[in-house]
């Protein structure tokens, strides 16, 4: 049986002279690889500016070159980062309308949501949400048991990463299931759908052997033909 693959939405940053370079996290790459699927990233086809402001984003239709690196894929990832774009997006509402298997994760979260009819407001505590990436515990969240998260990790308490700046304010048509100490919003799901999850955390930057590793694993099941 030929490997699924599983497509990340690639962001932009500036390499080390200052050019834009497409980016695509390499700890997302070998959960992909070690959990039996293979990576490619999706890139941008036409020169666009790159949007800094999610909440200002009207989700549209995504174009014929976008559609056709999509249907290479098996599922898709949207990375967490600093900014987003309305490619992210609409590749998140065209994965929504289809039923392909996705995985949010920190501003990937905030895409689907924003796909889903969601908005966003500023963190208003940042020594607990914009913590560092390596920092594994910067504080719990409570999982509903009525979830798919729950059924993954098998646990209501999990210690998380955190370095975020946004968090929903209304999720639209996705479901929270999972809250921080101190309110807010730590994952979303669909249920109705083939796979269809957002994290507010990184658990890419979790050991191989963490049940965050769980969620890989059963995304990329989720996406075997």
């Amino acid at each position: 049986m030929d490997k699924p693959i599983i497509g990340i939405v690639s962001k932009i940053v500036k390499d080390s002279e200052g050019r834009d370079a497409f980016f695509a996290n390499t700890n997302i790459c070998e959960k992909i690889i070690i959990n039996g699927a293979i990576p490619i990233t999706l890139n941008y086809t036409t020169l666009k500016k790159y949007d800094e402001k999610v909440e200002d984003i009207t989700v549209g239709e995504i174009d014929a070159e976008t559609m056709q690196q999509i249907k290479l894929c098996d599922g898709i990832i949207l990375q967490g980062g600093i900014n987003y774009s309305t490619y992210e997006v609409n590749i998140a509402k065209y994965v929504l309308d289809n039923d392909i298997p996705v995985l949010g994760i920190c501003a990937g979260m905030n895409c689907l949501i924003k796909a889903g009819g969601g908005n966003f407001r500023r963190d208003t505590n940042r020594e607990i949400h914009q913590n560092r990436y390596n920092n594994l515990a910067a504080h719990k969240v409570s999982i509903s048991k009525n979830s798919l998260l729950y059924d993954i990790l098998k646990v209501e308490e999990l210690y998380v990463n955190s370095v975020h700046t946004r968090t929903s304010t209304n999720t639209g048509i996705y479901e929270p299931i999972a809250y921080s100490e101190d309110g807010l919003i730590e994952a979303v799901e669909l249920k109705n759908k083939k796979f269809n999850l957002g994290v507010q955390w990184h658990p890419e930057e979790f050991d191989i052997n963490s049940n965050n590793n769980d969620i890989f694993k059963t995304f990329i099941r989720r996406c075997i033909k």
